[in-house]
Order: structure tokens, then sequence, then C-alpha cells
């Protein structure tokens, strides 16, 4: 009961800035933050389909997917990375915090460059053989742009969250958020799907900026910075966390990739992606506010369990679940009713996709649940464990039913394959996590 105290203002906690303040302030921020950045990427979605119609925003849809696959695999982790060891170290030890935040940004200035220039080779392959479609060509070369500055910019975003820097990522999501809006609108009716392009790789050079404007100046405030002193001795959380995490990222948005590969090689396949994008674009407005409520929670329960705070360690992860499960339940709920004027806003022809909708809103209950609960399971570097017993059952679920379905249900049956994929994820969490609570190395933070 103490932390719900301290969340709604009734108790304080036993330090100038309480739990429930610092998660409240936090929450506000960073609901600003996410609300821009993802806000403006459904509103792209919706100007793109408006003006370009179905097919192209099929053949958009496609590229960007390509694309976030690609630059994921790219950032190696480096913004979860950072987020849970700035967080875990930056009150205890700075030097330490640093130097993790210095590894953290060197891995992912390296990669960035080497994935750019590896889409930069290989567009033609892509576009031609893998795609299907030569004349997105340009596309994936543009995007190249794209690709660069948001690997960079994930391992900044994660070290402002690791930092409790919310504000910051607010300012600069706000006003990012706007010109991606504003960008990629122009390039698409000015020059069609390859002028969007050209718009979503100039502004993801402007978030990239910003976001680094507003790092310098919370690593400032903070007192502390990139230290390359003994940067050797940081290198067993690369395989002890990093790689785990990266692998399971690869496995995953790679998965979805193939999984959406499999779709648009049917017939009408970029017809059918576009049902499937823009249900899931919806799909991710119910995840918004869970997805808020787990970024600030991660930060706050690493940085408690580094100070060896039990108590407030077990009543933050308990709260957050809660917290995460009714933010998903009504959300969820509210756009099931409401889901054919939803996908009305795409355009006429989406409303076809209402199906679609309803298996993929139904797939966010045991999403949030998993979310909430993996918390634990990141918080005590069980990565190996959650790559193994989570990600590959979950993922090779999904795609050997993407596989079987989508040749006779198309967008619907790519939804049904996610939707019990997401139910196997939750039955894997729910058993790590009630291994762990169950052993005594939990509470000594082993």
């Amino acid at each position: 009961m103490t932390y719900w105290k301290q969340l709604i203002g009734i108790e304080g906690g036993d330090s100038p800035a309480s739990l429930g303040l610092r998660l409240r302030a936090g929450i506000a921020w960073n609901f600003i933050a996410v609300f821009f950045n993802q806000g403006s990427t459904l509103a792209i979605n919706i100007v793109v389909a408006r003006l370009l119609g179905r097919e192209t925003f099929g053949e958009y849809a496609m590229l960007y997917s390509t694309l976030v696959v690609i630059s994921t695999i790219a950032q190696l982790s480096t913004g979860y990375t950072s987020t849970k060891y700035v967080a875990e170290f930056r009150t205890v030890d700075k030097e330490k915090a640093g130097r993790l935040l210095t590894l953290c940004f060197l891995v992912s200035a390296v990669s960035a460059a080497i994935g750019a220039f590896a889409l930069l080779g290989t567009s033609s392959w892509l576009a031609g053989v893998v795609l299907r479609a030569p004349h997105l060509v340009v596309g994936l070369k543009v995007g190249s742009a794209f690709l660069f500055f948001s690997t960079i910019n994930g391992y900044q975003m994660g070290a402002l969250a690791g930092l409790e820097g919310y504000r910051g990522l607010a300012k600069a999501g706000v006003a990012s958020g706007l010109a991606a809006l504003l960008g990629v609108s122009l390039g698409a009716y000015g020059y069609g799907l390859n002028g969007a392009m050209i718009g979503l790789a100039l502004t993801a050079l402007l978030r990239c900026l910003l976001h680094n404007v507003w790092l310098r100046r919370e690593l400032a405030r903070q007192g502390f910075g990139l230290r390359f002193e003994g940067l050797a001795n940081e290198g067993s959380i690369l395989y002890r966390f990093a790689l785990p995490v990266a692998l399971m990222t690869y496995v995953s948005f790679l998965t979805v990739w193939v999984a959406n590969l499999l779709l648009v090689r049917r017939p009408s396949g970029y017809a059918q992606l576009a049902l499937y994008s823009a249900a899931t674009s919806i799909r991710l407005l119910v995840l918004f506010l869970p997805n808020v409520i787990n970024n600030v929670g991660l930060s706050v329960l690493n940085n408690e369990r580094g100070k060896g705070d039990l108590r407030r360690y077990r009543e933050v992860f308990r709260v957050n679940v809660t917290m995460i499960f009714l933010a998903v339940l009504i959300p969820g709920m509210v756009l099931a009713i409401g889901g054919n004027a939803a996908l009305g806003v795409f355009g006429r022809s989406f409303h076809e996709g209402y199906p679609v909708l309803v298996l993929l809103l139904l797939s966010t209950i045991p999403e949030g649940l998993s979310m909430g609960l993996y918390q634990l399971i990141q918080s005590q570097e069980k990565m190996w464990l959650s790559f193994a017993f989570i990600v590959v059952p979950k993922e090779i679920v999904f795609l050997t039913l993407a596989y079987m379905l989508t040749r006779q249900y198309g967008a619907f049956g790519l939804a049904g394959a996610y939707l019990i994929a997401a139910t196997v994820g939750l039955v894997s969490h729910s058993a790590i996590v009630l291994q762990l609570t169950k052993r005594k190395s939990i509470a000594a933070f082993a």
C-alpha cells in the first residue's frame, strides 16, 4: 500500500523526491514524448494512406518496416542497455555509469555506419529480389540516412530514459514529432512515395540532433558524462545483457518483417499489408499509455535495485503490472467498439479490415501483461533465459502460423497468428516470473 499512497500523493517517500513524485512526473513527461513520437507515426500513416492510396501505402509500410528492422538490428540493444545500467548506477557509481554510457555510444555509432552502408549496397537486391518491387530501390537508398540517424538516436533516447530525463525527451519529442508529420506529409504530397521517404530521412536527422542537445544538458545537470578510462572492464555487460537483448530484438523484428513479406507475396499482398498496417497502428495506440508507464517504471525499478531497496523494488513492480493491465484493457475496449470509425480515418477502403483490428486489439491484453512482467526478468539480468524460453518459442509459433494462415486468410490470418503468439509469450513470461519470485536470490539482488 505504501507505493500506492506515494503514487497518488497521500504519502511521501523517504527521499527528497519520493517514488510517487518521480513516477508521476516521469509518466507525465514521457506521455508527452511518446504521444508526439508515436502519435506522429500514426498521423503520418493516415496522411500517406489518404494521399497515396491503399496500394502505395502498403509499399510505404513495407519500406518503413524494413528500415525499422535494420535500424533495430544496428542498434545492438544500446538504447535498452543504456536505460538499465545508467538508471542502476547513476546514483551509486557515476564513474561506472559514465563508462557504460561511453560503451553504448561507441557501439551505436559504429553499427549505425555499418548498417547504413550495408543498406546502400544491398538496396537493389532487396527491392528487386526480396520485395519484388524494383521501383522501391530509391526509397531504400534514401532510407539509409533514416537508418543511420535512427540507430544513434536509439542510444540517446535510452540514455535519457536511464537518467530519468523525461523533460528533455518530451521537448525533443514535441519538436521532432511535429516536424516529422510536416516533412513526410509535404514530401508525400509533392513527390509521392519517394518524397515521403526523403521527409523521413530529414526528420530523423532533426530528431537525432534534438535528443543529443537534451542528453548533453541532462548529463551536465547530473554531474557526469562519457568516461573512456577503464572501458574494457565493462565489456562483460555486452555478453551478459546487451548480446541476448540484441538477439531477442533481431529474432522478434525479423520475424515480423518476414511475416509481412509472406503477406505481400500473396495476390493483392500490398493492399492486404495496408489493412494490417492500419490495424497495427491502432493496436499501437492502445499500447501507447502502457509503454509510457513501462518506460518510466523500468528506469525507477532499476534505480531502486541499484540502491538495494527491496521493499520499494517489489512495490514498483507490482504496481506497474497493475497499471499497465488497466491501461491496456480500457482503451482496447473503447477502440474495439469504435473500430470501424477508427479505420475510416485511413480511407473508405480500410473498413474491411475491422476483423483484423479486433484480433490485434485482443492481442494487446497478453502483450501488456507480458510488458509489465518482463520488468522483473530484465532487472534480474535473466536475458539468456528470456531469449531461450520466451522469444524463441513465441516467434517460432508466430512465423509458423503466419506461413500457414496468410495463404488462405491474408491479413486476417496474420492477425490471428499474432494473437496466438502473444498468448504463448504471456504464458512463458508468467512461468519465468513465478520461478524468479520463488528464489531467495531475488531478495539479495543476485
